[in-house]
């Protein structure tokens, strides 16, 4: 379960009438992640390129890790490596969306 230790970014789009945004919030609580909103229908990187742009860069620098949790990321321009104590360093794709 990657979400409980790489640090993510969701967006909620205020005018959503695909997914509700009360659902966007849940949703983005429930992970912990660093919220924007902005006042978009379902395809915010077309109508509100700018705001999106700004969250991509503040998911792209560098993350410090969490001493309370035992493993951390590390971002790179192609993939995110989990490094844990217990294992080497490996792509986190295979446990992304698990």
């Amino acid at each position: 379960m990657a979400w409980k230790t790489i640090p993510s970014w969701f967006i909620v789009t205020q005018s959503d009438r695909a997914i509700n945004p009360e659902l966007q919030r849940f949703m983005a609580k429930r992970i912990g992640a660093k919220t924007t909103e902005v006042n978009s229908s379902h395809v915010p990187f077309i109508s509100h390129p700018k705001e999106v742009a700004k969250v991509i860069e503040a998911a792209s620098t560098p993350v410090k890790p969490n001493p309370k949790r035992s493993s951390f990321s590390v971002h790179t321009n192609r993939t995110d490596l989990i490094i844990d104590s217990r294992r080497s360093a490996r792509a986190d794709s295979k446990y992304r969306y698990h």
